[in-house]
């Protein structure tokens, strides 16, 4: 038997194997003890959106 491998886009559902795709890996810190969440796959169209995203949190966390 053959297997299938499907790479989907955790946002908006779009197969992306075999195509450029970005990989965000989030760990979050508490206390100094990390936690490891899984990783979130992102087609390329996904990730631009998302990247203005976390940059606009950053500037207004900079503003503070």
């Amino acid at each position: 038997m053959g297997r299938e491998v499907r790479i989907l886009c955790d946002r908006c559902g779009k197969d992306v194997y075999g195509k450029e795709y970005y990989t965000l890996p989030i760990t979050k810190v508490k206390n100094g003890k990390p936690t490891k969440f899984p990783t979130i796959w992102l087609c390329r169209e996904c990730f631009a959106k998302s990247n203005i995203i976390i940059n606009d949190i950053e500037k207004r966390e900079e503003t503070k």
